[in-house]
């Protein structure tokens, strides 16, 4: 399976878990939340926070429950299934 997180998202209507992908393509049948997710973590990271830092110097995965616990209030990373090094060069 691709790279991926599982994340546990609360605000104060409601409570889901959600996988979040480095690359998502029609293969990971998202659901209407991880769609969701996906939008809101790519708007996140384009603020100079993250802008240019996001899979060099910073972990996509972690930096994106970031994103999702200053969005919803409340996000927490429950599964991690990728491995990343700082400044890795993927082909």
């Amino acid at each position: 399976m691709k790279d991926h997180a599982v994340y546990e998202i609360a605000d104060k209507d409601r409570r889901f878990t959600a996988r979040l992908f480095g690359c998502s393509d029609e293969s990971c049948k998202l659901t209407p939340e991880e769609i969701e997710i996906e939008e809101i973590v790519g708007e996140g990271f384009c603020v100079p926070r993250y802008a240019g830092k996001v899979g060099r110097t910073m972990d996509l995965f972690k930096a994106a429950e970031e994103v999702l616990a200053e969005h919803y209030g409340n996000a927490k990373m429950v599964e991690a299934n990728y491995s990343w090094e700082p400044n890795r060069i993927r082909y």
